[in-house]
């Protein structure tokens, strides 16, 4: 098993990523040194771990690009980061707020994204793999709300050495748990703006997209298919699976996603409540 989440673990911290600013300080020089640092630290882990999922800068970029409308009601509220208490739930949800964090920087609402770097931390700590969101991270984020590169770099290491954390110590399970949340919250988000989207081809090719990466999610979390946490989760990745290759099968011009949409709100529903 942990040979395979090798692959994938990394995107699924990778998913979580995304670009932003609205109301900030610009860089202090004095966070230059603690940002080349921890670009290191995230060159080390990439030259070890490879990740073929498209990350979740790229899927939110994509929209961006399909001049998809901001809709944070979509998040999922913080305010819900309380009612998780098992450690599949945190680490299903901190896979859930890590996308969230992702559409917020993309779409430069900067105090969203600072509620939700906090539960993000809040979960990571919960999850005893709070070390790379300490107090330092949130404030380096905080000063350059307005620098979208450097905040990118800032979230993607921390995103990076949390990962390294969990494999050093052989968190397999937890790694799968918050690649799957943050996939369907990504496919959940895509799928609501479909709905109301004027161009429907530009997001619906970006929900084909998420069905690509699905099929290597899926191989990821085979190893967990009896596990009784990571069970249900899994079996719903297959309905949306067969799903996808239903449509494909079909291959109409202009598809119907409305199954699609529908598994999305159903599968995100979830583990979420």
């Amino acid at each position: 098993m942990k040979k395979s989440l090798h692959l994938l673990t990394v995107p699924l911290f990778a998913i979580l990523l995304m670009a932003g600013g609205c109301k900030g300080r610009t860089p202090a020089n004095e966070n230059a040194d603690k940002r080349d640092s921890l670009v290191s630290k995230d060159a080390l882990i990439k030259e070890v771990f490879e990740y073929p999922l498209p990350t979740a800068f790229e899927v939110t970029n994509m929209l961006v690009n399909a001049k998809a409308p901001c809709i944070i009601d979509l998040c999922n509220p913080v305010t819900n980061a309380d009612k998780y208490i098992s450690q599949t739930r945190k680490a299903i949800n901190l896979g859930v707020f890590g996308a969230d964090l992702c559409y917020t920087v993309a779409y430069n609402q900067n105090q969203e994204t600072m509620n939700y770097m906090n539960v993000t931390r809040k979960l990571a700590d919960e999850l005893n793999i709070g070390t790379s969101f300490n107090a330092a991270v949130a404030e380096q984020i905080e000063a350059n709300l307005q620098n979208k590169d450097t905040l990118i770099r800032i979230i993607s290491d921390a995103f990076y050495a949390t990962y390294n954390n969990l494999m050093q110590n052989k968190q397999d399970k937890l790694s799968a748990l918050v690649m799957a949340g943050s996939w369907v919250e990504a496919f959940y988000i895509t799928s609501q703006i479909y709905l109301t989207a004027r161009n429907k081809d530009a997001i619906g090719s970006i929900l084909i997209a998420h069905g690509n990466s699905l099929n290597k999610l899926l191989e990821i979390m085979q190893p967990l298919s009896d596990d009784s946490d990571a069970a249900s989760v899994y079996k719903n990745l297959l309905l949306v699976q067969k799903e996808y290759a239903r449509l494909d099968k079909e291959k109409k011009p202009g598809p119907d996603f409305s199954s699609l949409v529908r598994l999305a709100e159903e599968i995100r529903k979830q583990i979420t409540v």
